[in-house]
């Protein structure tokens, strides 16, 4: 969504970007439920929680350089990588995450 808005300053494809302000929040609450019982994953989580509000700020504030007629310095931000290196960082938890809980499952 952030792409293609910087793109071509339609603010349709921000719809997926204003949808997971909201819904990451909720996930990341009900997924605290689910691993209650893992103090390993909780603390997995809570990175990924760091992580996934430091994407969202980086989003919000291309978006927000966008709608000021910022847009070099919104495509400079974009080129600082730092925005994909949260995003690799946020997948790699995942699937450390993702191994944890198939390992228990075999385990059970």
């Amino acid at each position: 969504g952030q792409r293609g808005y910087l793109l071509s300053g339609a603010e349709t494809y921000l719809v997926p970007y204003d949808q997971a302000v909201i819904e990451i929040p909720r996930q990341h609450e009900r997924l605290r439920g689910l691993l209650a019982d893992n103090q390993t994953q909780l603390e997995r989580l809570d990175a990924l929680q760091t992580i996934s509000r430091a994407k969202l700020d980086e989003l919000g504030a291309t978006v927000a350089l966008r709608k000021a007629g910022r847009d070099e310095e919104a495509l400079a931000l974009v080129r600082s990588d730092r925005g994909k290196e949260h995003m690799d960082r946020a997948r790699s938890i995942v699937a450390e995450m993702k191994d944890t809980e198939k390992t228990l499952l075999e385990q059970r």
